[in-house]
């Protein structure tokens, strides 16, 4: 069994190795600039919400965009073993960037509640 054989979306688990191939090191930069700011634009969100349910979403979606950027990140850059993390959004695949767009929307849909979620608190003390 060769290396191939044993993990056959291989493609899809290095799609940054193809962007850093292709693009070059200012767009794998500016790629993953973006998602740090992502990532902190949500913890900024988690410590605004003040509804216990609204937290949760946002830091299990925070959770689900975090892992595989920073695993699929390191096990690019030779710092953690390979495995079938894909890069969100960016890999191939339907399902995953349908899951992945849910999470975002589902994420997008508490930060507009907001508001609201603030006036029902105040109403409900």
């Amino acid at each position: 069994m060769t290396w191939v054989n044993a993990m056959p979306d291989i493609h899809t688990v290095t799609a940054l190795t193809i962007v850093i191939y292709y693009g070059g090191w200012l767009l794998t930069a500016f790629l993953i600039t973006v998602f740090i700011g992502i990532i902190v634009r949500l913890v900024f969100l988690l410590v605004q919400m003040q509804h216990q349910q609204a937290r949760l979403m946002i830091a299990g979606g925070m959770v689900l965009l975090t892992f595989p950027f920073v695993y699929n990140t390191l096990m690019i850059f030779g710092l953690l073993p390979y495995s079938a993390v894909n890069f969100p959004i960016l890999s191939y695949g339907g399902a995953e960037r349908i899951y992945y767009s849910a999470v975002i929307g589902l994420m997008l849909s508490v930060y507009r509640q907001k508001l609201f979620l603030r006036k029902l608190l105040v109403n409900v003390k």
